[in-house]
This record gives structure tokens, sequence and C-alpha cells, in this order.
């Protein structure tokens, strides 16, 4: 969900896209499916993290070329991960305010990219889990 209420839902290895409208029926509002198509990335807060209403991180080879213009329909400002930034699962992050907390090991080219756009890093070693296929959002729970 984005900081605004927007909702979106990755489909593919483990969700039908059909579950968007059943989830939209619950929660009162449009639900955006987005298909992820890589296979070590399948749960969408692994590939894609909304910074701001306007901001959004998001690894690009996890989406078909429907759903990145989706996110870029949806967004001003959509910040690329790299591969090397992938490995570290970059965009399953904790968001507090406008301090991020990421995994160890993302690369200083992106923590300058966000530091640009009014964010600041603080990284947490995660090696442990990375092996699992999860990081930082990963290990949390959220209260509402």
């Amino acid at each position: 969900m984005t900081p605004d209420g927007r909702h979106f839902m990755g489909y593919g290895k483990r969700t039908q896209k059909e579950a968007a409208s059943y989830l939209s029926d619950i929660l009162g509002s449009d639900v955006t499916p987005l298909e992820l198509i890589d296979p070590y990335y399948y749960h969408l807060d692994t590939a894609f993290s909304p910074l701001t209403d306007d901001i959004a991180l998001y690894n690009p080879r996890s989406f078909t070329e429907v759903g990145r213009q989706t996110l870029s329909d949806s967004f001003t400002t959509l910040i690329e991960t790299s591969e090397e930034d992938n490995r570290y699962m970059a965009p399953n992050l904790l968001r507090h305010n406008n301090n991020l907390v990421m995994a160890e090991g993302i690369s200083d080219s992106l923590k300058q990219t966000l530091a640009g756009h009014g964010f600041t890093v603080h990284t947490v070693a995660t090696s442990e889990f990375l092996k699992g296929g999860g990081s930082i959002k990963c290990l949390s729970l959220q209260i509402h």
C-alpha cells in the first residue's frame, strides 16, 4: 500500500490475478495487479516498494512490460535497482517517515540516489535471512 492508500498486488508463482477483484471487494478500493515473472522475486515486497505517493523503488526485471508501464503510470519517479542491489533485495525494506531500513550490502550508488530524494538509509546485516529468500520487510510485523 502506498502512503496515500493505493493498493498493489503481485501475482504469478503463488497468487492468481483474479485475487485482485476479491481483495478490492474486501478493501473497498481498487487493487492494481502486477505480474511477477522472476522466479526468485515471487513476492511483491521483494521487487517493489512505494516510498512516497510519487516515488517507488523497484526491480524492473521482476515485472512484465505491462507491469513496468503500470508502475510508470502510477509514480512520478521510479528508482530502478541494479543486479547488485537485487542480490540484497533492496525493495524489501522498511520505511518510517524519510528513514529507510535496508539490507547491508546495497550499493553506495543506490544509497546516494535515495539520499537525493530526501531519504536516510540505515543498513542491517541480513545475510542469513537473504539465504531464505527474504530481507528486512520479511523480518517485520507492521501494526497499523
